[in-house]
């Protein structure tokens, strides 16, 4: 999911700098700035997914010299 939140990100972002360009004499293209926010949100998302994905991540398990200490 991260993943293909990314690519739609940057492909907002790509059509966004291209609809930017393509105006440029205007100055501002509303669908240009429509483009770019929703480029924002989902590199926005994109990183969240990952930060919880990577938080889900199973951890080692812990020994049993760990769990009740250094032996003597």
């Amino acid at each position: 999911m991260r993943i293909f939140f990314g690519v739609l990100s940057a492909v907002a972002f790509l059509l966004a700098s291209r609809r930017f360009y393509l105006t440029e004499n205007v100055g501002y293209d509303i669908g240009g700035l429509f483009l770019l926010l929703a480029g924002i949100q989902l590199f926005a998302a994109a990183a969240i997914f990952h930060e919880q994905h990577a938080s889900r991540k199973p951890k080692p398990p812990v020994s049993a010299e760990s769990k009740h200490g250094p032996e003597e």
